[in-house]
């Protein structure tokens, strides 16, 4: 039996567990920076294989790292990404209980050769996607730093290799006027909502002009408490998203023109933020993305590939890209709900949910066999990377 049919049988072995894993997690939702409960179930499926496990790392308390290692060679070091939380009201409704599965079981799968190869598995278990940041704080803290490559799979409603993402900068402005009397005395007052209005109007004119992978989207968060009453606080919270990090940037300089601008004209103040959590753009590695492929080619799962750069989103893979060579394939688990919907959540701990998982472990399994059998194509995906 060759050595990639050993893995796949491997991976066939864990499938109940697997999909015991998975469903416990589905079951049992968790918000960013909660996921205890899914913390503990996917350390305890790998140290039950054999993974050192490290909980609390990076500072985040529901993170981990989980290695083996041949004891007498342990480069290249392979990086599989577990994500396991959850979204507020929905459950998960971005398949992120399939996402840690299949991560660990293809981590597990891979080590049964571990005798046979140089290196180290790690599976590095990451909190807090929807919203919180958690790999832009792991990456901070250089958890990511002594890995060769990053890999993980996301359920989607097709099978694509490639996508980019944009990045995503949160920006929130507070207008600080004057209340008074809206009927009575409405010239003592200084009009917050007016200034948060002229402003938010002027940013959607601004954002007509922008590049076209360029996205700028808001909302009022503030705008007074009752109509008799002159708005002394007003507040808008916007993302700002682009394929460049810098053009991503010059946006929010003229967001913030415009607010001090609109303001001024009224005599009211400014409170301009702009998150420190920020998702950098995804740039995946296009070597490391044709290996994933061939592995698909070889379980005869078709590859939907659209135009990567149509119809995306953001993730903190972009901060994990950005140090090392990262894919982020999408798997299709299903035919036509999309992502962050109540029927998606649904589809994450159904059937389709649990083969389209199955697919993800084995085809990363089968990429992290071929790095560790070829080093000719990790060169490659490095040279790629650095250029």
């Amino acid at each position: 039996m060759s050595s990639k049919e050993v893995i796949l049988k491997e991976v066939d072995k864990l499938s109940l567990e697997m999909k015991s894993v998975a469903k416990f997690i589905g079951q049992y939702p968790e918000l960013a920076f909660s996921e205890f409960k899914a913390q503990e179930k996917l350390t305890w499926f790998l140290k039950k294989y054999g993974f050192n496990v490290k909980k609390g790392v990076g500072g985040i308390k529901t993170a981990f790292i989980a290695t083996k290692s041949n004891r007498f060679k342990k480069t290249p070091n392979l990086g599989f990404l577990a994500e396991y939380d959850a979204l507020p009201g929905i459950g998960h409704a971005c398949g992120h209980n399939l996402i840690g599965t299949a991560s660990s079981g293809a981590a597990i799968a891979l080590s049964s050769i571990l005798k046979q190869v140089s290196g180290t598995i790690t599976v590095i278990g990451c909190p807090a996607e929807e919203g919180g940041g958690g790999k832009v704080l792991l990456a901070k803290k250089g958890i990511f730093d002594p890995l060769s490559v990053a890999m993980m799979a996301h359920p989607d409603n097709k099978t694509e290799v490639v996508k980019y993402m944009l990045a995503l900068i949160e920006v929130d402005i507070e207008f600080l006027g004057r209340a008074s009397h809206a009927a009575a005395e409405p010239e003592k007052g200084i009009h917050a909502l007016n200034a948060a209005v002229a402003t938010y109007s002027a940013i959607l004119k601004m954002s007509k002009t922008l590049t076209k992978d360029a996205r700028v989207h808001g909302i009022f968060t503030s705008g007074g408490q009752k109509p008799n009453i002159i708005p002394a606080h007003a507040a808008l919270s916007y993302y700002v998203r682009a394929l460049d990090m810098k053009y991503a940037y010059q946006i929010i300089q003229k967001i913030k023109k415009i607010a001090f601008q609109e303001a001024k004209k009224i005599k009211a103040k400014v409170i301009f933020k702009v998150n420190p959590i920020v998702y950098e753009p995804f740039h995946p590695n296009r070597t490391l993305a044709h290996v994933f492929e061939k592995q698909l080619a070889f379980l005869k799962i078709k590859n939907e590939q659209s135009d990567p750069k149509s119809k995306i989103g953001s993730s903190d893979i972009g901060n994990v890209g950005n140090i090392v060579p990262t894919i982020h394939p999408s798997i299709k688990i299903c035919n036509h709900f999309s992502c962050h919907t109540p029927d998606f959540s649904k589809a994450a701990l159904s059937q389709g949910g649990f083969q389209g998982m199955m697919v993800a472990a084995k085809a990363l399994a089968l990429t992290g066999h071929e790095l560790f059998l070829n080093s000719t194509v990790l060169t490659k995906i490095k040279e790629e990377f650095h250029r």
